[in-house]
């Protein structure tokens, strides 16, 4: 058996730090990203954190969102990075556990804003697997606040769980 925590390897790699940096050394202001997980603490010269939410249908570095963050952390796991084609099925890299298949849902983009990037990572990565609707109920049913980037009839269109609209910049 082998189990493979690159899954929340990156938001766990972040707290670390982050504590380190806090609690050891007394920081009390930085921003922290590995591999796209991110742990914000304090200001930025005096304003939040501005962290840009990559557009995941315009390879020209667009956001689909600038967030301001302060005190808190971010992941997102997506399908328009990581995924290849077998006969023009896209097949991307995250698996769902109950089929132990690549998924195949509407989900493009997944954001997650907690206050441990380890529990974002994770949340991030199962909305994923859970696809759109299920994701809904997740983040509703467990206060999680997140943002689904999805395809909805050609369109690419974005849901927003409660609270997660306070954070746009």
């Amino acid at each position: 058996m082998l189990i493979d925590l690159n899954g929340i390897a990156q938001g766990f790699t972040s707290d670390y730090i982050a504590k380190y940096f806090f609690l050891e050394e007394g920081v009390k202001d930085f921003m922290i990203e590995i591999g796209g997980e991110i742990h914000c603490r304090g200001n930025n010269l005096g304003n939040g954190w501005k962290i840009g939410i990559d557009s995941p249908n315009n390879k020209k570095s667009e956001f689909a969102f600038v967030l301001n963050l302060n005190n808190i952390s971010l992941a997102t796991s997506g399908s328009y990075r990581n995924y290849y084609y077998n006969d023009s099925v896209k097949i991307n890299h995250t698996i769902s556990p109950k089929t132990l298949e690549p998924t195949s849902n509407k989900l493009l983009s997944t954001t997650i804003l907690h206050s441990n990037c380890m529990s974002a990572d994770a949340y991030a990565t199962a909305c994923m697997a859970l696809g759109l609707e299920q994701s809904k109920v997740f983040l509703q049913e467990n206060n999680i606040v997140g943002c689904l980037i999805y395809i909805e009839n050609q369109d690419t269109l974005s849901y927003f769980s409660p609270g997660f609209s306070s954070f746009l910049h």
